[in-house]
């Protein structure tokens, strides 16, 4: 895992989105991938087709406790 980056990229980031007046849900996702940065951690992948690929995404549906989910023939 790579290491965290210095202080002055850190007091940059949260200089940054300190004072972002724009939606939440509009800057969530390039917040995350910012800190996933600034953490030196691998940030969300694009979601695929194949749930067995969204492990780790972006607005990854889930389904309520109990719920079948039937999978799809062609």
């Amino acid at each position: 895992m790579k290491r965290m980056r210095e202080p002055a990229e850190i007091d940059k980031f949260i200089a940054d989105w300190r004072d972002t007046g724009g939606s939440e849900l509009a800057n969530t996702q390039s917040f995350i991938n910012g800190l996933c940065h600034l953490l030196g951690v691998e940030a969300p992948s694009g979601s695929r087709t194949d749930d067995a690929h969204n492990d780790y995404v972006f607005e990854n549906p889930q389904l309520p406790r109990g719920f079948a989910v039937r999978a799809q023939t062609s």
